[in-house]
């Protein structure tokens, strides 16, 4: 059986992304449980005065014979207090942050992160609102999202005190995926669920296939591809029905329609997907897109034994992959397809 390589979006907008990022994070946290986490270097100035002003402090007090250094250190105190205050472009951060979502995460991630002090900058519901977009931000990153549990009170918040459907919905969708990663599966998909009913309510479009393509996702992951078919053809239809631009996500729930069908044992619904995406990408001159059908048109095409063509489209996407560390798994495949055929000469070209 030929290797499948993983090139499902894991992006929460439907950005033609490999899975790369989360997995390198996946094990390099299998082997650094106590990672430090990602954002802590922006806190290291103000560590570093406060334990200068603490040193300072107990040295005063350890020197101090008379009343007259009693000044200095109510001053040292008022600074030391004055560190935990309120950021007043804290809201003007936040606004940016929002606004680049879509645009450039990096800079929506290095506005979020430039936040210091979110508890005294907000109120409440701009509090909450901070945190679902911080976790919004890190998850679009590929960062890692399972300990903002603060989330948890967000989606309190906006379904029971607020009225905007799409932060409720945007808040119970990000609680999913901290339960998703925390492996708490059956709640990630409760949440799902309750982001959908949120969703209806708003004519974000974007939002509502993204939660459909996600529990397909989740019913993927655990054998249940019917269910998951479902999901894909509902996501598929809202953004193919939409008035917004949203053929890339098309192309990606394409994609996973072919390969339920698939392992539904339907090849020729998924060939008819599979093809109807790569036409769909080849219209938008998108290499990613296009890489990511013809790999599976090559799988598809080898589980039914037609390897030439299997051979053929695998060739394809290797030519338009753009992401060097899977030429590996591409090779291995492409030398398991010259072994099936006997075609040694070809495959020791490939392991020089």
């Amino acid at each position: 059986m030929l290797i499948h390589l993983l090139l499902r979006k894991d992006d929460d907008k439907g950005n033609s992304v490999f899975h790369t990022k989360r997995s390198r994070f996946i094990l390099k946290k299998a082997l650094f449980p106590s990672e430090i986490p990602d954002n802590w270097i922006r806190y290291l100035p103000l560590i570093s005065v406060l334990s200068l002003l603490f040193v300072i402090c107990i040295q005063i007090l350890h020197e101090m014979k008379t009343t007259r250094h009693l000044p200095v250190l109510l001053v040292l105190v008022a600074v030391l207090f004055s560190c935990d205050k309120s950021q007043p472009e804290a809201l003007s951060l936040l606004e940016q942050a929002e606004q680049m979502i879509e645009v450039d995460l990096d800079s929506a991630l290095v506005l979020i992160d430039s936040i210091y002090y979110p508890e005294k900058s907000f109120n409440t519901e701009g509090y909450m609102c901070y945190v679902v977009r911080r976790v919004q931000i890190r998850y679009k990153n590929y960062l890692p999202v399972s300990e903002d549990t603060l989330v948890f009170d967000a989606k309190k918040y906006f379904t029971t005190k607020s009225r905007d459907p799409e932060m409720a919905s945007l808040a119970c969708y990000y609680s999913g995926c901290v339960r998703r990663e925390q492996g708490g599966l059956h709640q990630a998909m409760l949440d799902y669920k309750e982001a959908l009913s949120y969703a209806s309510n708003t004519s974000d479009d974007a939002l509502k296939g993204l939660i459909q393509y996600n529990l397909g996702e989740l019913f993927s992951e655990h054998g249940f591809y019917k269910e998951a078919l479902d999901n894909y053809l509902l996501a598929e239809q809202i953004y193919r029905q939409s008035p917004g631009d949203y053929r890339d996500k098309e192309v990606h729930c394409k994609s996973e329609i072919g390969q339920m069908y698939l392992l539904l044992d339907e090849p020729d619904s998924s060939f008819a997907n599979f093809h109807k995406g790569l036409e769909i990408a080849e219209s938008l001159n998108r290499g990613k897109l296009q890489s990511l059908i013809t790999q599976n048109l090559s799988v598809s095409y080898a589980h039914i034994k037609e390897y030439d063509k299997a051979r053929e489209f695998l060739h394809r996407s290797i030519s338009l992959s753009e992401d060097s560390t899977l030429k590996p798994v591409y090779y291995l495949n492409l030398g398991q397809l010259y072994t099936r055929t006997g075609q040694s000469d070809s495959l020791s070209f490939y392991m020089k």
